[in-house]
């Protein structure tokens, strides 16, 4: 049985939740959630529009960890490479601080005092996948997602300085 990419999203919120983390936005498959969607502009596209903008499927924090996730049903080397494009383009990570901040989504989560500045930000700032499957990637974590919470696990990053804490 292959799990469909919205079983993936909702488990992995779940998980989220049983581990502490506040899910501050996101953007569903199909679009069926109360949470807001937040864009990862694009440099080449700074005004309203969207073209070229990442919208993460999941957007969760803790005091140590702001988590950028993206669900799929099995590994996803596009997505992987995806996050890494913006893990290491520290514009793109700064226009995404700005936007948190200027929808409050920091402030209102009730973590804001462990993110009261940008370089805690960045520092804290982690990027993941959730899917079925237990790949190890570089420097991408991912959550192996399972129908029963206590199955699915973290798999953190080869590389330590992006291991969720």
């Amino acid at each position: 049985y292959q799990m469909r990419e919205d079983e993936v999203y909702i488990y992995t919120k779940e998980w989220l939740k049983f581990n502490d983390f506040k899910i501050i936005a996101g953007q569903p498959p199909k679009g069926s959630d109360n949470i807001p969607v937040v864009e990862i502009k694009s440099l080449n596209n700074l005004d309203k529009g969207s073209k070229d903008a990442f919208k993460p499927d999941l957007i969760a924090i803790n005091s140590k960890n702001l988590l950028i996730i993206e669900c799929k049903p099995i590994h996803d080397l596009k997505d992987e490479k995806k996050l890494e494009k913006i893990m290491f383009d520290n514009r793109r990570k700064e226009l995404f601080y700005n936007e948190l901040n200027q929808r409050k989504l920091i402030l209102n989560s009730g973590f804001f005092h462990y993110f009261n500045s940008k370089s805690l930000f960045l520092n804290k700032l982690k990027f993941c996948l959730a899917n079925t499957s237990s790949t190890k990637m570089k420097n991408i974590n991912n959550i192996k997602i399972d129908k029963k919470i206590l199955n699915s696990k973290l798999i953190s990053s080869f590389n330590e300085v992006n291991k969720i804490n």
